[in-house]
């Protein structure tokens, strides 16, 4: 399954100009070192095409199904089923120093 494939009708000339994997690299440098869009070095597209596909890979949910496919595909690896069968959810609230008291505690 391809998932940062977006409709033609969306993609303008970033698509053409530009192979999607390279715009994804793009990203991912931007998110591994924290730099800002205009700040990208001049061997990557430029910041304004990488920023866009970005916004139309946000906005089609993209990140959101690999993720979800991805835990799937891990679970299955795993032995297990692909979906979990149940949650576990914690309402305690741990304390940051002695001196919180009881202003710490369960939250309710």
């Amino acid at each position: 399954m391809c998932y940062f494939r977006t409709q033609t009708k969306l993609a303008h000339r970033t698509l053409t100009e530009y192979p999607l994997r390279e715009l994804f690299n793009a990203l991912r440098y931007v998110i591994r070192y924290g730099i800002a869009w205009r700040a990208m070095p001049n061997d990557l597209p430029p910041w304004h095409a990488v920023h866009q596909q970005a916004h139309r890979w946000l906005a089609a949910g993209c990140f959101e199904t690999l993720a979800q496919d991805l835990r799937a595909v891990l679970r299955l690896a795993a032995g297990r089923q692909g979906e979990p069968t149940a949650a576990i959810m914690d309402s305690r609230t741990l304390r940051s120093t002695p001196e919180s008291g009881t202003r710490a505690g369960y939250d309710g």
